[in-house]
């Protein structure tokens, strides 16, 4: 048994500034082949402990320890210039303030095994020549176990070469709360796998963005839609820095969002399968509940009762490729839709998008939702939103196609759209009487409408087919042409509810009608 006291440790940081510890006892016994040692650190001249230990097992003096150590670490700020030149890449540890414990196992002086907790209430880093934010209040619990190597390598080698995993990680970072997750990383040569469960997007990462040496595209990504939400069962393979460029993701989404950008849509409440690699990647849709929305077209937000499909992107050179074409949804109760789109984003050109959007079972209320405001007539668009009070639309199809970048044209992006309506009102212009049990078909390209009714009632009159336009220009009008059989008895109520009655004069609404009239109508209205 032998017990050493007053021990005065010094240390020296990078800029050769002393750091001095006092450890007031240390216990060394051996017996029977086993070696036993325990102490505490202590700041020099105080007596704030930093540390204790308790170490047991065989063969310590000869190199080749077999055994045990548990460290029990209160670091303050000691480290705080000792750990500088400890670097990944450009990735440096600048200051830290570290508490926990440990359990470390040795086998023939090689570390096998590290089991323990981390309680750090401040952690800074720094990326090239930036510090970060500093990370505080990280809570984990953690397990190493060594795979491989050799006697001739160092610790960091070791360490390096190890696989990790870490529990109920979480930590605060300018301004982020993380809830806790766990993952596991492996080394893969140069590189690594790491799996990861719950795993909170939006600020891992931000943090990512800012700490991780990413693949560009990646890291542009990332910074570009800016994604929340979760991600189950991730793993993510980073290869060494000779395949920097390269790395391969998998994953479920749940309760994910991205942010719209450049074109592409934005979306919100999506859950499903996640693959991407540095050239292409895709999303799998599992059935539910999605927001979804162009902002660049569309006045807002479309809420899908369900949504299901394929969302899949291409990486070629400086071109960008989002696509779908077997997006299936449900809008509100009963209507259905089927959607694909194909946007195409140059960095050095023009960026194109294209886009079709299929109805069915509908009603007057998607006109507003689904008419691309932003980029038909206004005049068009405020008239089909409100002359259509009612309908039943039972098909349809909206199709977009060009540029759509801000230096686009005016025009650049042309629209169509048809659809068969029944059960419709139809106001033309408040002067004249509505149109009511109306069928038939709009057609609109590039803000010209001409709408085909097959039937319908206005005033007491059975339409015959007719045709109603719409034509863009200052100012936009509505051209009206209908035939119909108009009898005696339904005269006095055109003259007393439409410009007829004053074309016509007072002496007309003296007079009785009876019989049968055909009346021809032609109506030029500007809106």
């Amino acid at each position: 048994f032998v017990r050493i006291t007053r021990v005065s440790l010094q240390l020296q940081d990078g800029e050769d500034n002393p750091r001095y510890l006092d450890i007031p006892q240390l216990d060394l016994v051996y017996r029977r082949g086993l070696f036993r040692a325990s102490g505490r650190a202590m700041r020099a001249g105080t007596t704030e402990q930093l540390a204790s230990f308790a170490l047991v097992g065989q063969h310590f003096f000869r190199g080749d320890f077999t055994g045990q150590l548990y460290l029990d670490v209160d670091s303050g700020r000691l480290f705080d210039g000792l750990i500088d030149d400890y670097r990944w890449r450009e990735l440096r540890i600048e200051g830290v303030d570290l508490e926990g414990e440990a359990w470390l196992t040795f086998r023939s002086g090689h570390l096998e095994q590290v089991n323990g907790t981390l309680r750090t209430p401040y952690l800074q880093l720094g990326v090239a020549n930036t510090s970060l934010a500093p990370l505080e209040d990280i809570q984990a619990r953690f397990g190493w176990r060594r795979r491989g190597g050799d006697e001739a390598e160092t610790l960091a080698q070791t360490l390096a070469r190890g696989e990790l995993h870490v529990q109920s990680l979480q930590w605060t970072w300018d301004g982020d709360t993380v809830p806790a997750f766990s993952l596991r990383v492996r080394p893969r040569g140069d590189g690594f796998d790491l799996v990861a469960d719950t795993l909170p997007l939006a600020p891992v990462r931000r943090l990512l963005v800012a700490v991780a040496p990413l693949p560009e595209r990646l890291a542009r990504a990332l910074t570009n839609y800016r994604p929340s939400g979760f991600i189950d069962h991730l793993h993510l393979v980073l290869p060494g820095a000779a395949d920097a460029g390269r790395f391969a993701l998998l994953g479920q989404l749940r309760d994910v969002s991205i942010q719209a950008h450049d074109g592409a849509p934005g979306a919100s409440g999506l859950a499903g399968t996640l693959y991407m690699d540095a050239r292409s990647g895709f999303v799998r849709l599992t059935p539910g509940a999605v927001t979804l929305g162009f902002p660049e077209l569309f006045r807002a937000d479309w809420a899908f009762a369900e949504m299901r499909g394929t969302v899949a992107w291409q990486l070629e050179g400086a071109i960008t490729r989002v696509y779908a074409d077997d997006l299936q949804m449900r809008y509100g109760e009963a209507t259905e839709l089927t959607g694909a789109f194909d946007l195409r984003m140059d960095r050095e050109g023009e960026d194109n998008l294209g886009l079709r959007i299929g109805v069915r079972d509908g009603n007057a209320g998607l006109l507003a939702d689904f008419v691309p405001q932003k980029a038909v007539n206004p005049e068009l668009y405020h008239w089909l939103t409100t002359a259509i009070p009612s309908a039943r639309i039972e098909e349809g199809v909206f199709y977009g196609h060009g540029q759509i970048d801000g230096s686009a044209p005016h025009g650049a992006f042309v629209s169509s759209m048809w659809y068969r309506f029944s059960e419709a009102t139809v106001r033309y212009d408040e002067r004249w009487p509505e149109l009511t049990q109306a069928s038939g078909r709009v057609d609109i390209h590039n803000g010209r409408t001409e709408i085909q009714l097959a039937s319908g009632q206005v005033g007491g009159i059975d339409l015959s087919p007719s045709r109603v336009r719409v034509l863009p220009g200052t100012p936009t009008r509505v051209q009206v042409t209908a035939k119909a059989r108009v009898p005696g008895e339904a005269i006095p109520f055109w003259l007393a509810n439409s410009p007829l009655g004053a074309m016509a004069g007072a002496s007309a609404r003296n007079l009785r009608y009876e019989g049968q009239y055909t009346l021809d109508l032609d109506l030029d209205l500007p809106l």
